[in-house]
């Protein structure tokens, strides 16, 4: 847990030290013909909802609300130990499953009335899948500042240039 003040008030940051999982899709019973939610999104969800809790409690920041995601995946053992340094130092990036928005949305909704009021709030978002020696998902949220979003805006048309900047400031 850290937390620090940005240009539009207090950012709040929450790791969860597990192997980042994606938001299973809705099922549903042959017998009786309702949709559930898959047991494994449903313990994942209250993994990132304790965590939370555990370390910043409920802020519920009013909208809109920036949102930084960075999704540390295992490195395979099976790659050959060159592939294995380039990707701990960043040279190499996950590019398989799961994916960042199945991720980002098991994440998103596991903070619903606890980090911010409803999702729906999210007005920007970052996510950035990397590989680490452990394998962890670490979540920084405020409420964005007048003029954040005009600024967001323009920073993003010319490239996303100051994002490697942005997950090391995560970490």
């Amino acid at each position: 847990m850290t937390e620090s003040v940005g240009r539009s008030g207090r950012i709040y940051r929450v790791e969860v030290p597990a192997k980042p999982a994606a938001k299973g899709r809705a099922r549903f019973s042959k017998s009786t013909g309702r949709a559930f939610t898959p047991k494994q999104t449903i313990i994942a969800e209250a993994w990132v909802r304790m965590c939370c809790v555990q370390q910043v409690g409920t802020p519920r920041v009013p909208g809109p609300v920036a949102v930084r995601i960075v999704f540390t995946m295992a490195i395979p053992q099976s790659r050959p130990r060159a592939w294995r340094e380039a990707a701990l130092a960043g040279r190499i990036l996950p590019t398989s499953k799961p994916d960042w928005d199945n991720l980002a949305k098991l994440t998103s909704d596991a903070l619903n009335g606890i980090a911010w009021v409803d999702d729906a709030e999210v007005a920007s978002a970052r996510v950035l899948k990397r590989y680490g020696p452990v394998p962890a998902t670490s979540i920084a949220w405020w409420t964005m500042g007048e003029g954040e979003a005009m600024a967001e805006a323009a920073s993003a048309a010319p490239a996303w240039g100051a994002w490697a900047g942005m997950a090391a400031d995560l970490l």
